[in-house]
């Protein structure tokens, strides 16, 4: 009989701040109008830690990141640069401009990349 071969086992990966929490959050983040630091710590109030975030505007994402910083929460950014078709030629360009733009920042818990992608996007 053939011996099996040894496994060795990989490092584990680091774990990302918000994976050792288990996430709470809602669909979807207060409007323009009521981004604010009394909303946000509604929000943390309540018990969430997550809020996802659909803004089209790059400040407005920045100051969404601010506020759940200053409230303990994380963001998980939508980005119209996003919303690009995957296999355009753009698409990466922008992921990695997304990325330069809020990457490091505290308040952050991710990028919401895509929902219900269809079968001809893999």
């Amino acid at each position: 009989m053939k011996k099996a071969a040894a496994v060795t086992k990989l490092p584990d990966p680091p774990t990302p701040e918000l994976l050792n929490d288990f996430i709470i959050t809602f669909w979807c983040a207060p409007p323009a109008e009521e981004t604010t630091r009394q909303r946000y710590e509604e929000i943390a109030g309540c018990g969430f830690n997550l809020v996802l975030t659909w803004f089209n505007d790059i400040p407005m994402n920045r100051k969404v990141l601010d506020l759940c910083r200053d409230t303990g929460l994380k963001a998980l950014l939508g980005d119209f640069r996003l919303f690009t078709p995957p296999d355009s030629q753009a698409f990466f360009p922008y992921v990695q401009e997304l990325i330069s733009d809020f990457a490091g920042h505290p308040g952050l818990g991710g990028y919401y990349l895509r929902d219900e992608p269809h079968a001809g996007l893999f």
